[in-house]
């Protein structure tokens, strides 16, 4: 539920949770019926798979943006530390960002904005813009 930038972490319980039961189910005679469930309330199919969907494409994107990063000549603690603060928008750096070319400042102000709108509302906005 929280409102900064990065994976939330009821999108990690949620995974955590469909982990278990599927762990689980594998035990279970066939055909018994199980749900995942937070607080008491059931969480639907819908909703982890929209979990794993974001979680799968906001580390896809981790990794493309830190590994061209890692192009650009930064060692590989500071790349993935400098993406991982962009998209979760912590504001810490193990560079000096204005030393950065103009192209990695915009880069991370991508990520930045995909971090904190996150991924789909953003995919959203451009293809409404393109569309038109």
């Amino acid at each position: 539920g929280s409102t900064t930038g990065g994976i939330k972490l009821w999108r990690i319980l949620v995974l955590f949770k469909a982990l278990a039961l599927h762990v689980r189910e594998t035990f279970l005679p066939q055909g018994s019926v199980q749900m995942v469930k937070i607080n008491g309330l059931p969480i639907y199919e819908r909703m982890i798979v929209e979990s794993a969907i974001f979680v799968f494409a906001y580390l896809l994107i981790f990794l493309a943006a830190a590994g061209t990063f890692l192009a650009s000549g930064y060692s590989t603690n500071n790349a993935l530390f400098i993406t991982a603060s962009a998209m979760g928008n912590v504001g810490l750096s193990t560079i000096d960002i204005g030393s950065l070319e103009g192209w990695g400042k915009a880069f991370l102000i991508v990520l930045m904005y995909l971090g904190r709108i996150e991924i789909f509302p953003s995919l959203a906005l451009v293809a409404y813009f393109v569309r038109r």
